[in-house]
């Protein structure tokens, strides 16, 4: 078959799973889809019962579901360019590609890693440990609680050339002030101190270098090499009367995806309100600094979820609206009943009105994860 002829059929493929099946033919047909770039999907939290992951496609308004006996007991663990980071409770850690199936495995989770917690864990028998604040007794650390103690998220640096000889996997933890990261064939986590002080809520890649806030709004900037540093930049503290801080990269832009807190008198009631708020990173001055920007341009579009590493920024999204922010979940619920159908929150940055956006899916527990997913057919080479 020709090769126009391939490609002209590729770019009418929009589901991951058809382009899966489609570059498997043969080379002449992967040939023939290089540089794909696909709608973001919302993966809704892995059932491990089932083995099945669950992604929804805001372009068509439809659901995708994965058999995944390869994530049997485990969690994931965060999600970044197209792929699971992946954690068992042995310490196990690996990537999969969902719609690959391609793996590789991480180095696991070792006493180097569980010293850096500000919580106290430890290895018996194979299962990791950990003891409780209030009566000091150990108890094993159950599936449940692997993200809040030792991954919570992992992206991955370099994503662009996933077809290539490296890569570079960067570890935010569940309880520290530090990160670890590793490069291809790696047999043990580097770690790396961040210079700050309290727990890091969210880290993102731009340029090479890796930024991350903390839980006080501290910022730091990491970087990666075979002399790996951290520099502190008080200039990009996160501005005052601002929560729930999350960075955004993409390859020109960082920005920060933050909340104020607003308080308003109804009569004799209190009622607040959480508007959401946007700034830019100025690289320009020799200390670098946020500046709030009212607008991100009519073509671009934040998404935004609690798993950093799925966070990034679309250009002329089909079936999304630009110059807003789409967060995976509602954030605030403002006394009515929480709906039974779960939602996406959208959020018109121009004038700042809000969103929900229904996904066909029932609601899950306000501890499970939904965030977003941008599939990659590139293979990683072992």
């Amino acid at each position: 078959m020709p090769d126009e002829l391939l490609t002209s059929i590729s770019k009418l493929l929009i589901s991951p799973i058809d382009l899966t099946t489609f570059r498997s033919i043969c080379d002449s047909w992967r040939a023939a889809t290089p540089g794909l770039r696909f709608p973001p999907l919302l993966m809704f939290p892995f059932d491990s019962h089932q083995m099945t992951l669950e992604f929804y496609n805001l372009c068509d308004k439809t659901r995708i579901t994965l058999h995944l006996p390869e994530a049997h007991n485990k969690v994931i663990c965060g999600s970044s360019h197209g792929y699971l980071s992946l954690m068992d409770e042995t310490g196990a850690v690996s990537l999969l590609n969902p719609f690959t199936k391609f793996l590789i495995e991480l180095p696991p989770v070792d006493e180097r890693i569980a010293s850096t917690l500000f919580k106290e864990v430890t290895k018996q028998n194979g299962l990791w440990m950990i003891r409780s604040a209030l009566d000091l007794v150990l108890t094993p650390l159950t599936k449940s609680k692997l993200t809040e103690v030792f991954f919570k998220d992992i992206i991955l640096l370099s994503p662009s050339k996933f077809d290539g000889d490296d890569f570079v996997a960067i570890g935010m933890l569940g309880c520290s002030d530090e990160i670890a990261f590793c490069k291809k064939g790696d047999q043990t986590w580097t770690i790396l101190d961040t210079k700050l002080s309290c727990n890091i809520i969210s880290i993102a890649c731009y340029r090479d270098k890796i930024y991350v806030i903390d839980f006080v709004g501290e910022m730091s900037m990491c970087h990666i090499s075979s002399n790996a540093t951290a520099t502190l930049l008080p200039n990009m503290t996160a501005p005052p009367n601002t929560r729930r801080w999350n960075l955004v990269a993409s390859k020109e832009e960082l920005f920060l995806v933050a909340h104020t807190v607003n308080f308003n008198i109804d009569g004799n009631a209190v009622v607040l309100d959480y508007p959401t708020v946007v700034y830019q990173a100025d690289f320009t001055t020799e200390e670098p600094s946020w500046c709030k920007v009212e607008s991100i341009g009519s073509e671009l579009t934040l998404f935004v979820s609690r798993c950093s590493g799925s966070n990034f920024l679309g250009k002329n999204i089909s079936g999304c609206d630009g110059d807003s922010v789409y967060f995976s979940d509602v954030l605030y619920y403002t006394g009515e009943e929480e709906k039974e159908i779960h939602s996406i929150e959208v959020v018109h940055l121009l004038d700042g009105s809000i969103e929900d956006i229904e996904t066909c899916h029932g609601q899950f527990q306000h501890s499970d994860v939904v965030s977003w997913f941008r599939p990659n057919l590139l293979r990683m080479k072992e």
